[in-house]
């Protein structure tokens, strides 16, 4: 098995259908923080709040969109809400939402 070479930060819009395992496995690359791009429902479901727990790699922030961003014509809106999720390693506080412009 190749081992990998940790990095400081590794940000990434992740497939949406195994973005939970990008993340597990960022948390053991990453050295210091994760960020990735996923629809803001990506919040809910109870196979996700262990992860959302982690005392080590944990949920810092969530920057949520004001306005829905579009992936396919500029100018359009989307039509699902995406945010921002960014982890810290050893982050002691609760997670906190804030909002893009």
């Amino acid at each position: 098995m190749t081992s990998i070479e940790p990095v400081e930060n590794i940000i990434t819009n992740p497939p949406y259908v195994i973005a939970q395992d990008f993340i597990e496995k960022a948390k053991i690359q990453a050295t210091n923080k994760i960020a990735m791009l996923l629809k803001l429902n990506f919040l809910e479901g109870i196979g996700r709040y262990q992860m959302f727990k982690d005392k080590f790699f944990p949920l810092k922030c969530v920057y949520i969109f004001c306005k829905r961003v579009s992936f396919e014509n500029k100018g359009s809106s989307g039509m699902l809400a995406y945010a921002w999720y960014v982890w810290e390693k050893n982050y002691q506080e609760k997670p906190y939402l804030d909002w893009i412009l």
